[in-house]
């Protein structure tokens, strides 16, 4: 250590003579051309500490019990900030001089170590611990830098920094980590031998609280005045210390730290301000801009002939208004009313399956256990009823936390023939994977859960029998677990309920790709309403249902903008003239403050049961006691099938069911529309759920408020 701290000592000596020297001599006999001369600064820096330790407590001893139970390396951040100035030796040569505060947290922990301990029932185990030192330890030094600069803007640094410590606390203590309700048996608590305060013996060289530090760092500076006499440069700086933190170590034992540090410092020219000419600054701007315009306009030119001989043409006209019985509206404006309402929706007590799979598809919605207890079913008020019903694992999970005496019985199916004929564990397999997401995630009790599986068709398979029958259904014990949504919502009804879009692109060279969007500019957003687009084909009309999403109803008033942009194959963009549509919107709050006479209006979807009329349906006979006596009806049919052969008859069949026990004042919407973008498939036939909530009846009760 001796012969150390005396290299270093003769190291730092000759470095400063020799570059103090260097210093006069230049000024003395070299007088640089527009020397950017002494400069000024200041730095902020984020620290990160890497300490480099073994050692076995503070203050000195040593634990007879413990021999190899020491403090090993650690980490820790902080922050360090000071001011500079710099000198010029060389054009590319500087020598910096620093002063500043460096913060070298840090925490330290030991090996883990095991002991037998208590247990807080009584009981003993066998427990992992072990020991943590934090420091609080902070300095402030000088530093003495060789500052190279190989390339304009870049800074080598190569330098030492001496320091002092002026925060030098600790505290140290042993922990339990395992078993989680362990005690230990000396204190009756999870820690043990506490201890904290001043960190003692810090001395080097003879010097209280003193460290010596090497660093070398990069830098590049970035102007910020036009001058130059202001710059911002990006550090990033590698410190190691020489000596020890604490001494009167043993002999091998050590606490040292190297830093990895990054920030930023602001540096100020004299020099330069000096000799900044601003007028001729200006006419020098004005001189670029007046080119860079020139060289704009040739470009502009340049791609308009291009354009005109391309023979790009965009152009989308004013959206025409359509309503439902199929006439437009032109220049519409689009009013949109807001209701009170109680949107209902049944559940379909079952979950489908992939061929050959037994892994619940990604279509279902699915989250982590980390966020049971902040899940909400309020937000799926503005969802379709289909929509909705992919959340059917995490809705009776809910339910079944809130009704903690209810039980579930899962029985899995497989396809009684092809591939999985014959594959029951493929069915229990099935039963197990919804069995599973309940217990891991919404933590139901596994005795709550039967769990059986059979390789017979079900019941109420439908017509593509095949998909419908690879699935798990669920029945409860409690019947509200698979009960109806019931939620509260604002209703909107907007008119007219439809906009039809006319497109005219024309490419001379090719289309690539082309896009059309619909916006409103909302609260502090903008949120895309519709939005279609594609590549090298396109329909000349493109029709928005308004009001076939809750979500997608514009929220407030003002307008939307229709915007349409195309691509050619040579990449060259075009867009046509916005085109804008006025909105009203009547908010449910304002009627409120105004106090104006209102309705409100209900939604419910109801699902027939399985081999029954769909008034036979629970949900059915809660709409029908619900109903107040001056509440009117629309009921709607929606039709099964495919979207080639949509079977209206039956939806109509069912609404008609409905209408008549519900009584004269409901009124039959049918199924079989005369315009085509009134489609009467609500849902994805091709899915099983979307064949099962095309046999859905919609009704919507208009009631008084009172």
């Amino acid at each position: 250590m001796k012969n150390r701290s005396s290299f270093l000592l003769a190291f730092v000596a000759v470095f400063t003579s020799t570059c103090w020297e260097m210093f006069a001599q230049t000024q003395a006999t070299v007088q640089l051309p527009d020397n950017d001369g002494i400069r000024y600064g200041a730095a902020a820096l984020f620290n990160y500490n890497m300490h480099q330790a073994r050692f076995m407590q503070l203050p000195r001893g040593v634990r007879e019990n413990l021999p190899e139970y020491h403090f090993q390396s650690g980490i820790g951040t902080g922050l360090g900030a000071g001011a500079f100035i710099e000198i010029p030796i060389f054009r590319w040569l500087n020598l910096g001089l620093r002063a500043n505060y460096v913060q070298h947290n840090g925490t330290l922990y030991s090996r883990l170590d095991s002991e037998d301990v208590g247990r807080r029932d009584g009981t003993g185990d066998k427990a992992i611990f072990r020991r943590s030192f934090s420091a609080n330890l902070a300095t402030i030094g000088s530093e003495l830098f060789l500052n190279f600069n190989p390339v304009a803007g870049l800074n080598i640094y190569l330098g030492a920094r001496a320091e002092w410590a002026v925060a030098k606390t600790y505290r140290q203590e042993e922990a339990l980590l395992a078993p989680s309700d362990g005690v230990f048996h000396d204190s009756g608590e999870r820690t043990r031998n506490v201890q904290s305060g001043t960190i003692p013996d810090i001395r080097n060289l003879g010097v209280a609280n003193m460290n010596v530090e090497v660093l070398g760092g990069l830098g590049y500076e970035l102007p910020i005045h036009p001058s130059g006499a202001w710059t911002l440069e990006p550090t990033v700086f590698y410190g190691s210390q020489l000596y020890d933190i604490v001494q009167y170590l043993d002999k091998d034992e050590y606490w040292r730290i190297n830093a990895l540090r990054g920030g930023v410092a602001l540096r100020y020219y004299p020099a330069r301000e000096a000799r900044f000419d601003g007028q001729l600054y200006k006419i020098k701007q004005l001189s670029a801009m007046e080119k860079q315009l020139s060289e704009e306009r040739k470009r502009i030119q340049t791609e308009l002939k291009e354009l005109s001989q391309a023979g790009v043409l965009v152009k989308i006209d004013l959206p025409d208004g359509l309503l439902a019985d199929g006439s437009a509206v032109q220049n519409p404006t689009i009013r949109v009313e807001e209701f009170r309402s109680r949107v209902t929706m049944p559940l379909l007590p079952v979950v489908f399956f992939n061929e050959n799979s037994s892994v619940i598809p990604a279509r279902y919605r699915r989250i982590s256990a980390a966020d049971r207890t902040s899940y909400t079913t309020n937000r799926l008020a503005t969802l379709l009823p289909m929509e909705a019903y992919r959340h059917i694992l995490n809705i009776i999970g809910k339910r079944l936390q809130e009704r903690p005496e209810a039980r579930l019985t899962l029985i899995g199916y497989n396809l009684p023939s092809g591939s999985e004929a014959g594959n029951k564990k493929l069915a229990m397999q099935r039963a197990e994977s919804v069995s599973d997401y309940f217990q891991d995630v919404w933590k139901i009790a596994a005795n709550r859960l039967t769990v059986t599986g059979q390789d017979i068709t079900p019941s109420g398979a439908g017509n593509e029998a095949e998909a419908d029958a690879r699935r798990v259904e669920i029945s409860a014990s409690d019947p509200a677990i698979l009960a109806a949504l019931e939620l509260e919502s604002v209703h909107r009804t907007v008119s007219p309920p439809a906009l039809r879009f006319s497109l005219d692109i024309r490419t001379g060279a090719g289309l690539k790709q082309w896009g059309l969007e619909v916006s409103q500019f909302e609260g502090n957003e903008i949120k895309t309403l519709f939005n279609v687009e594609g590549t090298n084909t396109f329909s000349k009309e493109y029709i928005w249902r308004i009001d076939e999403r809750p979500t997608s109803i514009p929220g407030a008033s003002g307008a939307i903008d229709s915007k349409l942009e195309v691509t050619d194959i040579n990449n060259r963009n075009s867009d046509a003239p916005i085109q804008t549509t006025p909105v009203e919107v009547l908010l449910l709050a304002d009627k409120i403050a105004k106090k104006k006479a209102d309705s409100r209006v209900d939604v419910w979807t109801i699902l027939a049961p399985v081999g029954k009329s769909i008034i036979e349906s629970e949900n059915f006979a809660a709409l029908k006691s619900s109903l107040s006596p001056d509440a009117t009806m629309l009921v709607e049919g929606w039709a099964e099938g495919t979207e080639a052969q949509p079977n209206t008859d039956a939806a109509d069949e069912r609404a008609k069911q409905v209408a008549q026990a519900l009584g004269a004042s409901a009124n039959v919407v049918s199924s079989k529309k005369n315009v085509a973008w009134m489609k009467p498939l609500r849902n994805d036939p091709t899915i099983p759920e979307g064949r099962w909530y095309n046999r859905a009846v919609r009704v919507e009760v208009r009631s008084a408020v009172r």
